[in-house]
């Protein structure tokens, strides 16, 4: 049994991250004021007059149980899986800033600086056209030539595209995955996997074997845009993944690049749209380099485009680092693909479908917690909480929806997953609309 102290700080850093949970608000709170040993060493009434925290997280800061936090510091140990701490200076600062941040970071491999050199997340969607498999590779492989550090989900498409075009051009890349980071997923990028713990790392707020549940994906969005200047849209539908990160780099403050397409192409709508709100046009790397030049120009070698002779081929690099070029035929996550709207019940062949002249019924008015009719998606606790305060009859901001323990990053993607879900839409404004 191991003897507790200060000197065992990881294990009190991933009991805190227990209590807190993902994504916690009330973390980001208490995190800059106490040290996670001093939070354990506290009686049941000195926890009680912490501020900023709700009745839930001080019940479960008085659960002096730290066998799991062992076990996982053991595993990590045995594993060599680094725990970065909130605490720890290898921790991105950016990162830090945000207003949920993981209060442990869980790595394999070695984390890439970026602190003083630009960081540029890149998403997109699986169904990745051509045209977007090759801006993806290109863009990804010329920014990581000059020294951007490219941060990607490693998921299927877009992201994991983008990887190998850093790895080609060998540079540094982080992915960073919402399941442990022991977990074979997707199965599919084992070799990219390996490729990237050998000039990057592999990171995930998650212990290490924590499975890959579909809630986890959109919550490890937040990590992708937050320790980045700035994020890059590939392709991407309206309602997929993707977006989750794009609006989540726009509430963090960050930059957000936007390659356009063809309008009618559904992997242009995302990208296409977010330019109409006020997104960078990228049109090619340089478009991108030029605003991180004048601060990071002595980190960047701006010169490298120039001086290659030869420019890596996309297809070979896919192929090189076992990245299939299409994953149509391929087995995927629920999550890690763009989303459609649960299938509605079909109605009974005895009910005559409506006609312009009558009037809908009041079907639509059904209390929509209670939607989607597919059981494969059911609404998380914050989901539901966040759709019970929006009115039924009126559009609302995500600012009216923020509430203790809940905030904006977080409401933000949960409103992109109920529009997944197909029970709220968004309107011109930035508002939300419960359908």
């Amino acid at each position: 049994m191991i003897r507790l102290g200060k000197e065992n700080n990881n294990i009190f850093w991933i009991w805190l991250s227990l209590a807190c949970g993902v994504a916690s608000r009330e973390f980001g709170r208490i995190a800059p004021t106490y040290e996670p040993y001093e939070l354990f060493s506290m009686t049941e009434e000195e926890i009680e007059r912490i501020d900023g925290i709700g009745e839930k997280l001080k019940l479960r800061l008085c659960n002096k149980n730290i066998e799991e936090a062992e076990k996982i510091a053991a595993l990590c140990e045995e594993r060599g899986i680094d725990v970065i701490s909130y605490a720890d200076p290898r921790y991105p600062s950016r990162l830090r800033n945000i207003e949920d941040p993981p209060a442990v970071l869980y790595v394999l491999g070695e984390l890439p600086s970026v602190e003083n050199r630009p960081a540029i997340g890149v998403v997109g969607t699986r169904k990745m056209s051509e045209y977007g498999r090759r801006t993806a590779f290109t863009m990804a492989n010329e920014l990581a030539l000059t020294g951007v550090v490219i941060v990607s989900g490693l998921a299927l498409g877009i992201d994991a595209v983008a990887a190998c075009g850093a790895l080609a051009a060998k540079g540094k890349t982080v992915a960073v995955l919402g399941c442990g980071v022991l977990v074979d997923y997707p199965k599919a990028h084992r070799k990219l996997k390996l490729a990237i713990l050998r000039s990057g790392a592999i990171i995930s707020e998650y212990p290490p074997n924590e499975p890959a549940r579909p809630q986890n994906f959109p919550m490890r969005n937040r990590i992708i845009s937050g320790m980045c200047q700035g994020t890059l849209l590939v392709e991407g539908a309206l309602k997929s993944g993707s977006m989750i990160t794009a609006r989540l780099a726009i509430a963090q403050g960050r930059q957000l690049f936007a390659v356009p397409g063809n309008v009618g192409d559904v992997g242009a709508e995302g990208p296409n749209a977010l330019i109409g709100e006020g997104a960078h046009v990228a049109l090619n790397s340089q478009e991108i380099l030029k605003h991180y030049e004048f601060l990071y120009g002595e980190m960047l070698d701006l010169g490298a485009l120039k001086k290659r002779q030869e420019i890596p081929d996309c297809d070979a690099a896919l192929r090189y680092f076992g990245v299939p070029a299409d994953y149509e035929t391929g087995r995927l996550g629920r999550r890690e693909a763009p989303i459609s709207k649960p299938t509605p019940k079909s109605e009974p062949k005895s009910i005559p479908k409506l006609t312009p002249k009558l009037k809908p019924t009041k079907e639509k008015e059904t209390p929509v917690s209670e939607a989607p009719s597919a059981p494969s998606v059911p609404l998380s606790p914050t989901e539901k909480a966040v759709l019970e305060r929006m009115p039924i009859d009126q559009p609302i901001s995500p600012d009216a929806l923020l509430s203790n323990g809940i905030g904006i990053g977080e409401v933000l993607t949960v409103l992109t997953m109920l529009e997944l879900y197909g029970v709220v839409e968004s309107l011109p404004g930035g508002l939300y609309h419960r359908k």
